[in-house]
Parts: C-alpha cells; sequence; structure tokens
C-alpha cells in the first residue's frame, strides 16, 4: 500500500471540502485525513449541530466525490495493520 495514494486521493477533496465547510480548520482536515467517519464528528463540533445534522451535510458533500471517498476508505483499511480500521 503506497500511502502517497492516500495522501493524494485526500489532497483531491481537501479544498472542495474546507470550500463546503469554511469553518473548518487545518487541524480538523489533519483530524479527517484517513479517517473519514470523524468528519461528521468534526463539522459538529465546528458548526454546533446536531449530529444527525452533521452526518447529513457531509453525506450530501461526499456523493459528490464518491468514487474518490470510496478509494480513500478502500486505500486507508488495507494500509491498517490486522484488520483494524477507522475508516
Amino acid at each position: 500500500m503506497n500511502t502517497d495514494i492516500l495522501k493524494g486521493r485526500w489532497t483531491q477533496i481537501k479544498g472542495d471540502v474546507k470550500k463546503a465547510f469554511g469553518r473548518l480548520t487545518d487541524d480538523d482536515l489533519i483530524k479527517m485525513e484517513g479517517d473519514l467517519t470523524h468528519a461528521a464528528g468534526v463539522i459538529q463540533e465546528r458548526y454546533g449541530i446536531t449530529r444527525e445534522e452533521s452526518e447529513k451535510r457531509w453525506n450530501e458533500f461526499t456523493s459528490k466525490f464518491a468514487d474518490v471517498v470510496s478509494d480513500i476508505k478502500d486505500l486507508a483499511q488495507k494500509a491498517m495493520p490486522h484488520g483494524k480500521t477507522k475508516v
């Protein structure tokens, strides 16, 4: 597994994430990198909205990038030792 591929795919959408969720900081994006299931929680904290609303907003956003997000999740799962996944 080439971690450069994972980082490259995340880089493809990171700018769009920041545009869509302007309150996110660079530190927030770092938290989200490689652990996209954490993204809704970061958005919830930053925007002060419910978990359900943050998940809805994240899912609407990621639906535009389904192929890239899927690739990131697949690559991250392959990179985790012994079947431990956070994605």
